[in-house]
Formats: C-alpha cells, structure tokens, sequence
C-alpha cells in the first residue's frame, strides 16, 4: 500500500490508499485521523453490504465526522449516489472539484427531486482558478477551431452525406495530407505531435480504421504525401479504442475487430495485448498515443497527453459540457513549437459554428468554465471561431477549480 504526506503548518496528515472494501472499513476504525484515498464503489459496497445494522463498528463509522473530497465532481459522484452517502454519513461535509461544472444550461437528468445542477449539489462556489492566471502561469495553450464540413448541405444533419466513403477519404486526405503543420512535421522526426480522430459510432470508427490500413498498405487510390515520408516514413501510425461488451447487439463483430487491431498494435509496438486486456491496451494507448487514434468516445475526457496537438471530429456537434472536454485534450502545454490546440470538424459547419458560438455565450456569461482539474485546460477564444489565427482573442474564465461545501 502507497502512503504520502501532506505537510501542514501544525502537523503531518498520513494519505493512505485503500486496497479493498475491508481496507477501506479498518481505516475508516482506525482512532487515526487520517487522509482516505478511495473510491466511489468501494464506499458504495461498505456501506450497503459490508456493514450490518446496530453493530458497533457500524454505528461507529456511521456517525464519523468526515469531510469528502470529490475529484471531477461533475461526474464522479452522481445526485443519487452522493444523497445515499449523505444519508448514511449525517455529519459529513463535502467539497467538490470540477472544470466543468453543471449548470442550468447543462444539467443533470432529471431524476425525482435530486439537485441537477453543481451549486444545488454542493452549495455556493469557494474559489476559482481564471483563465488569466492559468496563461499567466503558462499552465495551458489557446486553441483554434476550423470548420471543414459540406457546404451548402440543405440538411446538415442528413448522415448519409458523411457515412460514405468519399466523405472519409476527403477527411483522410486532410489529415494525412493537409495537417503538415498542425501535426509537427516542420519539427522534424522526432517532434512531430499526435491527432486524434472521434466518430459519433464504432461501426463508423472501424471503416476509417480499415480505409487507413488500405492507404498504409497502397492498396487505395488516396495517397501520403512525399513530403510528410521524408519525415516520418512509416507514417501513418495508428490505432483504434471503443467499449467492447457482451451484451451489445454486434458486440460479436466488435470484438473481431477489435481484436484484429490488437494484433496490428501488438505488432507496431511488440506489446501482447488480448481482448481480456482492454483497458491496460487503453492505459498503454493512453501512454504512447499512437500517431493517429481514431475514437468513438473514449479518450474525449479524463485524460491528458500533452503531444496530442489536434483533435478532428467528424460527427456531429455534441453538447457544450462534452464539447469543451473534448477540446481539452487538445490545449496542454508540450515544446515551445506547440502555440495551441488544434480543432477540426468535419460535419454541419453552420451547426458547429453555431454551436461553438454558444459555448462562446456561456462562457462570456460566466455560465460554463471549461477545463479538468488535473492538468489545467485554459482557453483563449477568438471573436470568430473560425477564424485560423489567433487574432481579436481575449480571454475568459477557463481553467477552473470550483469547490464548494455543504454541511448538516
């Protein structure tokens, strides 16, 4: 078991983690007071089928005075969850932080009268981090958007104008092709930076794989540029991730093909990943991120990989709060070639920009602060989104600590 310390002016507190639900339960006895690194489920399985009622050990931790605090709480903890912990734990207090937090514009689902948003949930916001301090601490990177989609689509959300295979070549070629820069290829060998490719479905996400494996091998009409082999030969590089269960109408196929693309990956970087190991596969891609990944929704959040300088999305506009994260992944601080994140969609440019515009709004009312807490995510956003420069940019609230307390 890891330990740390945490050093305060009066003392040392002890930060242990816990392996296991007992481990959990014997910490939580312990006359230590003490730093509890947990999880969710672990609490969860304490308190509803490791504790039995009118024991002492449960009235002893039942009536602890504890203080949680929630990493990602926009997310980690739902209402429901955090309302059966507060009923079982009556003299707690709780702080959470988040980049993202829920908004009336962004709420939970409704569900009977659980909070939906992160102030009904926590209570008044402590303190934030601003955009400025972020840029002027150089925790992150500015970033622009660019709108690649049809034009003059009568419908822009019809999908069988982008769910064919001139649509995926025509975006294959701008990101094999024409992202010469926006990848790193001026660096040289060696610099270059990753890009990341998000689908709206996994059937969608294995075509471009299987388009990419033709254009890898010459077996398609779309061919890499000269310029970018005399830079990295063996380009592209390239790999897959998506949710593979069992119960899922053509989880068969999935799986297949998944599999498949664990063998190409196993043989790119001579590792010996089988299906059984999906997510150490997802930690290792996380690690390395191949020099494409091509993703459904994975990788879009929770994540950082500071050599990812560009994200292409070729589906259609998703909401503000996974927009943003989305953005995220791409504005981290890497070598001082990097100047910000990269974003280029690929579907419904009206839709897109529409909706970036909104963010936009949000933001400017104070009513979305993008970004995670684990790596910092500043913005700096142009008056026009799409522009492709950064001039007329101002900054706004962005990268965002927002912890906040309820006590009974």
């Amino acid at each position: 078991m890891e330990s740390t310390l945490i050093l305060r002016q009066d003392k040392v507190l002890d930060v242990d983690e816990t392996d296991n639900v007992n481990d959990l339960k014997k910490k939580l006895k312990s006359e230590d007071r003490q730093v509890i690194v947990t999880t969710i489920q672990k609490m969860q399985i304490l308190i509803s089928k490791r504790l039995k009622e009118d024991t002492p050990e449960y009235q002893k931790i039942k009536n602890l005075k504890i203080a949680f605090v929630v990493d990602e709480c926009h997310r980690a903890v739902t209402p429901k969850t955090k309302r059966e912990l507060e009923r079982f734990f009556g003299r707690s207090l709780w702080y959470g932080f988040t980049g993202t937090p829920r908004f009336a514009e962004n709420p939970y689902p409704q569900l009977g009268d659980l909070p939906r948003t992160t102030e009904k949930l926590y209570g008044e916001r402590l303190h934030k981090y601003t955009i400025q301090n972020a840029i002027h601490d150089k925790a992150v990177l500015g970033f622009q958007v660019e709108h690649n989609g049809p034009k003059n689509v009568a419908d822009e959300t019809d999908s069988s104008v982008y769910n064919n295979e001139t649509h995926m070549l025509r975006v294959l070629d701008i990101i094999l092709n024409k992202s010469y820069h926006k990848l790193g290829f001026q660096n040289g060998k060696g610099k270059t930076y990753e890009g990341l490719l998000t689908t709206s479905s996994i059937q969608l996400a294995q075509k471009y794989y299987d388009l990419l494996t033709k254009i890898k091998n010459g077996e398609s009409s779309l061919k890499i540029d000269e310029k970018i082999k005399q830079v990295l030969p063996d380009f592209p590089k390239f790999a897959i991730t998506y949710s593979v269960t069992e119960n899922e109408e053509g989880s068969c196929v999935n799986q297949q093909k998944m599999q498949k693309s664990l063998d190409d990956y196993n043989g790119m970087f001579g590792t010996k990943y089988e299906l059984s190991q999906i997510q150490g596969y997802n930690g290792n891609l996380n690690k390395r991120l191949a020099r494409k990944v091509i993703v459904v929704d994975r990788l879009l959040t929770g994540f950082d990989a500071p050599c990812l300088s560009t994200i292409f999305i070729d589906r259609q506009p998703m909401g503000p709060h996974d927009l943003i994260q989305a953005f995220s992944r791409t504005n981290r601080i890497f070598d001082k070639n990097k100047s910000n994140g990269q974003i280029v969609t690929f579907q419904a440019p009206k839709l897109f920009k529409e909706s970036v515009d909104n963010v936009y709004k949000a933001l400017a009312n104070g009513k979305i602060t993008p970004s995670r807490c684990e790596g910092g995510a500043g913005y700096e956003f142009c008056k026009s989104f799409s522009e492709k420069k950064l001039s007329n940019c101002f900054t706004l609230n962005g990268w965002f600590v927002d912890a906040t307390t309820t006590a009974k």
